[in-house]
């Protein structure tokens, strides 16, 4: 009385080979996969940033063309909250 031959070590070591195999093409497959969708979202990202400054650049220049602003603003500067005295007063006019 034998083992059942799918029980037999030579056949298990196949199968358990075969499975790691398996495995790793898996594995490294999907490595690759996201490999290559990490350089094209970086790629489309880049192209995405250079084409809105070539267009903001462009109707920048329009604008211009048009008079309706100088070529470079310096950036605004947001309004401060005037600061309160003691007194509850405020410091711009008083």
């Amino acid at each position: 009385m034998g083992l059942p031959e799918i029980f037999s070590t030579s056949q298990a070591n196949s199968f358990e080979q075969s499975l790691m195999m398996a495995t790793f093409e898996v594995t490294s497959w999907l490595l690759a996969f996201i490999a290559v969708m990490t350089v094209l979202v970086t790629v489309a990202g880049i192209v995405r940033l250079i084409r809105s400054e070539s267009s903001r650049s462009r109707a920048e220049a329009a604008r211009v063309r048009r008079g309706h602003v100088p070529l470079r603003q310096p950036p605004t500067r947001k309004a401060r909250i005037p600061a309160l005295h003691l007194s509850g007063r405020t410091t711009l006019g008083r």
